[in-house]
């Protein structure tokens, strides 16, 4: 296997893993520290990625391509998901093993300690469980783009922010104790719990209800 460590500098070609019939771990590693965003591309192969790298919001983007994983290691890691329809799970804290996940075609890879999720151009569903954490943001993206708060009979906060361009912004909390995950960029959310609360947006607001 190959594992190739990112300590700093820029990427401004390309890290590849070979062939994507090589066994063993095929890893890259991000920087320790500073922004760095992560963006999904393609499968050339089930279980192989492509993708891109950045480091600093001005820095030139460098790609890989063949990897199996990526592991980032600063506090201010994004990732995008690919432009095709990404389901997406937020499970646990960015300090867990296993964070999340994203799911596109026949490909489900698990992230950890990121701090920004970004969906693609097409559809992105966010699934949050009631241990999920993200210290930044979600955004949607473009397409149409959905929530799911958690399923069960605990307390789920949503809270309505600005709608610009047909999409809103606002915050979950998965419990009543959690920090709020901040979103953006959305389109539908879909409450699942007996014990959803919902807070209107700190302007004029006109509420409907026709069912229970």
């Amino acid at each position: 296997g190959n594992i190739f460590i990112f300590n700093g500098g820029t990427i401004t070609n390309d890290i590849s893993g070979g062939s994507t019939s090589a066994t063993g771990t095929i890893e890259v590693q991000g920087p320790a520290s500073g922004e760095v965003f992560w963006s999904y591309t393609g499968q050339p192969a089930v279980n192989f990625l492509t993708g891109t790298l950045k480091v600093g919001t001005g820095g030139p983007v460098g790609t890989f391509t063949n990897i199996k994983t990526i592991t980032p290691r600063s506090t201010q890691d994004t990732l995008q998901g690919t432009n095709v329809n990404n389901t997406w799970t937020l499970t646990g804290a960015e300090t867990d093993a296993i964070q999340g996940s994203i799911s596109w075609g026949s490909l489900t890879q698990n992230f950890t300690r990121m701090n920004k999720l970004i969906g693609g151009t097409l559809n992105d569903t966010f699934s949050i469980g009631s241990a999920g954490e993200l210290s930044g943001l979600i955004d949607g993206g473009s397409g149409t783009n959905e929530i799911e708060g958690p399923a069960g009979t605990g307390i789920v906060i949503w809270t309505y922010g600005e709608t610009i361009g047909g999409y809103f912004s606002g915050s979950i909390k998965p419990t009543d104790t959690a920090t709020a995950i901040p979103f953006s960029n959305i389109s539908n959310i879909t409450p699942q719990s007996t014990e959803d609360t919902f807070q209107g947006p700190d302007e004029v607001a006109i509420w409907t209800i026709n069912d229970n």
